[in-house]
C-alpha cells in the first residue's frame, strides 16, 4: 500500500497547490486574457461518431472474453526458442510475402545463367535414356567382328631394332643427368655430345638405329660442317699464329661518353650510390607516416615573454 499513499499525497498536495493559485489576483488576470471558443450549431443534421465494423466488433469481442484468458500471440522470438534458439533458427520471410495468391510464396525460385532457365535444360528421364543408350552401345559391340592382335605385333628384327632405340635412349638420359650434375661451365649441348668422337662411330652407331647408310654420312658431314664452323682451327695459319703469339687479349673497360678516364668512373659510380643510399634511406616514408613540418615554431621559440602567462616562452 506504500504506492497509494504516495499517489494520494500526491494528488492532495497537487489540488491544495492549484487552489491556491486561483485565490490569487494574478490568477483572475490571467482568466481575463483567456478565451475557450465554444462551437455553434450550423444546421440540425446529425453527424454521430463514425465507429468502424471491425473495431465494434473487437469491442463486442472483447466485453464478451472479458475475464477468460486470452491466448497469447506467438512471435518470432517464441518461435526461435522453439526451433534450436539463436544461431540455429532461421526466419521464414516467405510468410512475410504480399503476393496475389499466397501460396505462390514457397514456389520454386528459378535458377536463371546467361539469361536462360536450368529447369529448360534438365530431362527427368535422363537415367532411364542413359541406360537404353549403354543397353545399344552392348549390342552394337557384340556385333563388331573381333580384332585379330596378330596383325598389330612387330616382327622380330622390327622388335630387336625397337627395344635397341629404346635401350640407347636411356643409357643417352643417364649420361646427360651424370653430365648435369657434375659443377663445370656450361657447354653447348651438339659440341658436348661430338666432343671426342670420331665421325665413323657416330655414322655407325646411326645406322645401327636404323639409319640408312648415305644419310646417316650426309647427317655426320652436316654435323661436322657446323661444329667446326667455329672452331680457332678453322681460321687460317696466320692469323692462328697471331693469335698465339700475343695471347688471350684481355678486353678494355668501357667508359660512358662524357667521363675523362677509368678514375673518374669510379668517382662518379661512388656518388651515385651515395644517393641511392639516401633516397632508399627516405623513400620508404610514406604519406600515412607522422611529418613535423616545423619542428621549432617561431611564436614559441622566440624568446619574448610579454605581460601575460608565463607558462609559454
Amino acid at each position: 500500500g506504500v504506492d497509494e499513499v504516495k499517489n494520494a499525497a500526491c494528488e492532495m498536495l497537487l489540488a491544495q497547490r492549484v487552489e491556491q493559485k486561483v485565490r490569487t489576483n494574478r490568477a483572475a488576470a490571467v482568466l481575463n486574457r483567456l478565451h475557450v471558443a465554444q462551437p455553434r450549431k450550423r444546421d440540425e443534421k446529425e453527424r454521430p461518431a463514425n465507429i468502424p465494423a471491425s473495431v465494434a466488433r473487437a469491442r463486442e469481442d472483447a466485453m464478451e472474453m472479458e475475464g477468460v484468458l486470452r491466448p497469447k500471440r506467438r512471435t518470432e522470438k517464441d518461435l526461435m526458442e522453439e526451433n534450436g534458439g539463436a544461431g540455429v533458427y532461421s526466419m521464414d520471410y516467405r510468410k512475410l510475402y504480399d503476393l496475389k495468391v499466397p501460396k505462390w510464396a514457397y514456389d520454386i525460385i528459378p535458377e536463371i545463367v546467361d539469361g536462360k532457365n536450368i529447369a529448360d535444360f534438365v530431362d527427368p528421364d535422363i537415367e532411364k535414356r542413359l541406360e537404353e543408350l549403354e543397353v545399344e552401345e552392348d549390342a552394337r559391340l557384340a556385333m563388331l567382328p573381333e580384332e585379330d592382335d596378330e596383325d598389330l605385333k612387330l616382327d622380330e628384327e622390327s622388335q630387336k631394332q625397337f627395344d635397341d632405340i629404346r635401350e640407347k635412349k636411356t643409357l643417352m638420359k643417364q649420361a646427360s643427368k651424370r653430365e648435369k650434375g657434375k659443377a663445370r661451365s656450361t657447354v653447348a649441348k651438339t659440341i658436348l655430345g661430338k666432343r671426342g668422337r670420331a665421325a665413323a662411330d657416330v655414322e655407325a652407331e646411326l645406322e645401327e638405329l636404323g639409319m640408312d647408310s648415305d644419310d646417316a654420312r650426309d647427317t655426320v658431314a652436316l654435323i661436322k660442317s657446323h661444329s667446326s664452323a667455329r672452331r680457332p682451327n678453322s681460321f687460317p695459319a696466320s692469323k692462328r699464329a697471331r693469335l698465339s703469339a700475343d695471347g688471350e687479349k684481355t678486353p678494355t673497360e668501357v667508359v660512358p661518353k662524357g667521363i675523362k678516364d677509368t678514375e673518374a668512373k669510379t668517382k662518379v659510380e661512388k656518388l651515385r650510390r651515395v644517393q641511392e643510399r639516401r633516397r632508399a634511406k627516405y623513400g620508404r616514408q610514406g604519406e600515412a607516416d607522422r611529418n613535423v613540418y616545423n619542428e621549432m615554431p617561431k611564436h614559441l621559440f622566440s624568446g619574448k615573454r610579454k605581460g601575460g602567462k608565463t607558462d609559454r616562452r
